[in-house]
């Protein structure tokens, strides 16, 4: 997270990725329908302090809604937030641990 919401270059990404005609479809009544269903996603955030889930999370919500109008529904989220070293052991071990789920 970078300043309340998605750094510059996901941002961008992100708009590279939802591409009408290409990665979201409109059914005969106008709704989107994502054309990448089926995957999943392993999603590695960092903060500073704010938690996942919390008022001041901006991200999360963020990614979900914009990766769910590609279809992309499986997301995993391992969230990262403080400086100290013990966050940065459990940030590293949860995300082995999701890893060996994807193998």
């Amino acid at each position: 997270m970078y300043n309340f919401g998605p750094a510059m270059g996901l941002k961008g990404w992100i708009d590279h990725l939802a591409r009408v005609g290409v990665t979201i479809k409109y059914n005969e009544k106008g709704i989107p329908i994502g054309q990448l269903s089926g995957k999943q996603v392993l999603i590695a955030a960092s903060s500073g302090g704010t938690t996942m889930g919390s008022k001041r999370d901006m991200l999360s919500p963020w990614l979900d809604v914009a990766l769910d109008k590609v279809g992309l529904t499986e997301l995993e989220f391992v969230w990262h937030a403080g400086f100290s070293e013990d966050a940065k052991v459990k940030a590293d071990a949860d995300i082995e641990a999701v890893l060996r789920t994807f193998e």
